[in-house]
């Protein structure tokens, strides 16, 4: 049976991302890629190779499990950020090939949409990282049950610990401020009434 618990990856957000990111680069660079592979410029031959890297991660990785390893962090993080160097390295070509499709008088644009694209990885891959489902309203509820009860307990410790602190030093002061005779006095006193306090709870 499988433990709700578990840490679960968010997948479906994963690949609806990963959905955006790949659909929209090829609806923008659709002109490129209807003039031939001959014509195609170097940044659209790697993005189409991101674009298969992401394709594979999607079909490997999507799943409740997600990237639930070092490796496969390593892995994920490590293509991405790969795909992040290439982009700022051939930036001015992946601008004015995402510009090649919009009707616009902004050039920022195509900054815009390359740097959007790789936000929408970056979301897609945190999205893979298993955390843990929030707790029900019953589980919430007992866990501030268990954490009231143990402050209580700490508490109560607490007082003990103070009470006792206090008594020694109450203590302490009566015996700097009694001589010695007065303290031979008061002890046979208390001596004497501890067996009678016995006697008495006894009786009853």
């Amino acid at each position: 049976m499988e433990n709700n618990r578990a840490p679960r990856a968010r997948f479906v957000a994963a690949i609806i991302l990963f959905l955006a990111v790949i659909i929209g680069d090829l609806v923008l660079c659709r002109d490129y890629l209807k003039q031939g592979l001959p014509t195609w410029p170097a940044c659209l031959i790697i993005e189409l190779v991101m674009l298969a890297l992401l394709v594979i991660g999607g079909i490997l990785f999507c799943n409740r499990r997600g990237l639930n390893s070092n490796k496969k962090l390593i892995l994920a993080f490590g293509v991405f950020l790969v795909w992040c160097v290439i982009t700022v390295v051939l930036f001015a070509d992946y601008k004015a090939m995402y510009l090649s499709t919009l009707n616009t008088e902004f050039p920022s644009y195509g900054a815009a949409i390359a740097c959007l694209k790789l936000v929408l990885v970056l979301c897609g891959l945190t999205a893979l990282i298993p955390v843990a489902p929030a707790p029900t309203g019953r589980e919430y509820a007992e866990g501030l049950a268990r954490a009231y009860e143990r402050q209580n307990i700490e508490r109560a410790k607490n007082a003990a610990a103070e009470a006792q602190r206090d008594l020694e030093q109450r203590m302490e002061q009566l015996r700097n401020s009694l001589s010695p005779e007065e303290l031979a006095a008061l002890a046979g006193k208390l001596t004497a009434e501890t067996p009678a306090e016995e006697k008495e709870t006894e009786e009853n």
